[in-house]
């Protein structure tokens, strides 16, 4: 905000610039101040009054690229820089909102999330600047972003109980995982949540199937160092199993 002119040759060359935002202390832009900036998309100029443009000062920048300006017509009478692709405030908002409503393409929002959201983008509707409009449209897709994020972990873990019959069991084991996942807002979190629920299942399961397959023999035989152990009683056949090792297990008559 303190920057009042841009200086001759500031960004010559600077192929790799896609935005620029100037901002309305600027007054003046140097000749060639921009020129070669070829893979320049979007130009924003905050200042109420145009800056007076050097030459050459946007000399290989397409002059259809989309100048997001407060007022059009002080743009359009002085044919600023040659740029021919004015928008407004107004379109600016159309811009941000349509990346919101793309970012929601097939996203499954619940009634309360689909609240935040619309909150988001009525600060859109109703802002008065361009970095409000930034402000709200970042935060919706951080917002949205996240909720896909918390949707994959989830599925992760579900998917890694690989629809065994003790997923009631797994489920108590890794209710706390699942539960610092719906509660967190940060990313990180989630990510390290689910790693760690999955790798508890796993280690439940390699347990599971290496000691399901294994059957007592008769009853008050004791079977030691057993992470998992199928006991037959007639027809009947029930599993025990514990998320570590158990060190002896012993069946009686009764239980």
């Amino acid at each position: 905000e303190s920057v009042a002119s841009i200086g001759t040759g500031a960004f010559y060359g600077c192929s790799g610039l896609t935005s620029i935002t100037i901002p309305n202390s600027v007054t003046s832009i140097g000749n060639n101040a921009f020129s070669g900036c070829s893979k320049l998309e979007s130009l924003f100029v905050l200042a109420a009054t145009p800056p007076s443009v050097g030459t050459n000062a946007f000399n290989n920048v397409s002059q259809d690229i989309p100048v997001y300006v407060y007022d059009v017509n002080k743009y359009k009478e002085q044919t600023w820089g040659e740029f021919t692709n004015f928008k407004g405030l107004g379109d600016y908002k159309i811009k941000a909102l349509n990346e919101i409503d793309a970012a929601m393409t097939g996203v499954k929002l619940s009634n309360a999330e689909v609240v935040i959201v619309s909150t988001y983008k009525s600060q859109i509707e109703n802002a008065e600047d361009f970095t409000t409009v930034d402000t709200a449209k970042a935060t919706a897709l951080a917002f949205i972003k996240l909720h896909l994020t918390r949707e994959s972990a989830l599925a992760a873990i579900q998917e890694a109980m690989q629809g065994e019959a003790g997923s009631a069991y797994l489920n108590g084991l890794v209710e706390e995982y699942v539960n610092a996942i719906n509660a967190t807002t940060d990313e990180s979190t989630i990510t390290s949540n689910q790693e760690a629920a999955i790798s508890k299942i796993e280690l439940f399961l390699s347990a599971y199937k290496a000691g399901a397959s294994e059957t007592l023999g008769a009853m008050g035989e004791e079977k030691t160092n057993c992470p998992a152990v199928k006991v037959t009683k007639g027809d009947k056949v029930v599993i025990l199993y514990a998320p570590e090792k158990v060190e002896m297990i012993k069946v009686s008559e009764n239980k």
